[in-house]
């Protein structure tokens, strides 16, 4: 598959804001009246991991009167759309960007106090901001362009900033929009040149019971969404691991190279 392909191929599930509510799974013989997405539990888990991290983030540095934070690849804007909901002591200044436009339009719908660009990162060159998420983008750069991409998203961020960023591990297959996933030595790799390295660990060890739930949604069609379980779920699938052994994501803190 061809760049353009892949990148098409993402493109296209932008054609319903599917980090806001899960995609359909609908079989042509078996039509649903619900829409079930199996990566939310995940994915919510990578939400709280996220939100708390900056949370923390902003609360070290208290004395700030706005807090601008950047999400790249920001998608359909899910993210900043939670994050801004979650109540907080400071003006928080929120930016958006990526480059699909109908991803942005969605952002702008859902998040019309958010600032949503479409483009690349030249869009906001010579800006600053306090904090950076990167949350499962860099598996659609072509290899060979990572190294310039990080060090633009390295230009924007003030002498001290952090970024969080989640990236899919080798323990999962390759799906075909994707160009890598990842493990620790070539996460070191990657980040070494623009930003130290703060935390690397992996998650998303998908517990016994949503293996269970899925194999009865897949041959039955039966879908249980049950609050117990869902939190149960989300709390396994958000602890962190220092072996990336049968683990999905991997999760970095990152630190801008003075």
């Amino acid at each position: 598959m061809t760049v353009d392909e892949k990148i098409g191929q993402q493109a296209e599930e932008y054609d319903f804001p599917y980090h806001y509510l899960p995609v359909p799974a609908i079989l042509e013989s078996s039509p649903r009246l619900s829409r079930r997405w199996g990566f939310a539990a995940s994915y919510l888990a990578a939400l709280d991991i996220g939100i708390e991290w900056l949370l923390k983030e902003i609360s070290i540095h208290s004395s700030c009167e706005t807090w601008k934070h950047v999400d790249v690849g920001c998608g359909d804007g899910a993210f900043l759309y939670h994050l801004s909901r979650v109540p907080v002591s400071i003006n928080l200044d929120l930016t958006g960007i990526d480059q699909d436009a109908r991803a942005i339009d969605w952002a702008k719908n859902f998040s019309r106090s958010t600032e949503f660009i479409c483009g690349d990162l030249s869009s906001i060159a010579g800006r600053e901001f306090n904090s950076a998420s990167l949350i499962e983008v860099l598996e659609h750069i072509p290899p060979p362009k990572i190294e310039g991409f990080l060090s633009q998203i390295a230009g924007i961020l003030h002498s001290d900033a952090r970024m969080i960023v989640t990236v899919p591990s080798v323990e999962k297959k390759l799906e075909q929009k994707h160009f890598q996933h990842f493990d620790f030595c070539q996460i070191k790799e990657i980040f070494e040149k623009n930003f130290r390295i703060l935390e690397i660990s992996a998650f998303e060890r998908v517990p016994l019971i949503s293996r269970v739930l899925d194999k009865i949604y897949n041959k039955y069609g039966i879908f249980i969404d049950a609050p117990f379980l869902t939190n149960f779920i989300i709390k396994k699938m958000r602890k962190k691991y220092s072996n990336i052994s049968n683990c999905g994501r991997i999760l970095i803190i990152v630190e801008k190279k003075l």
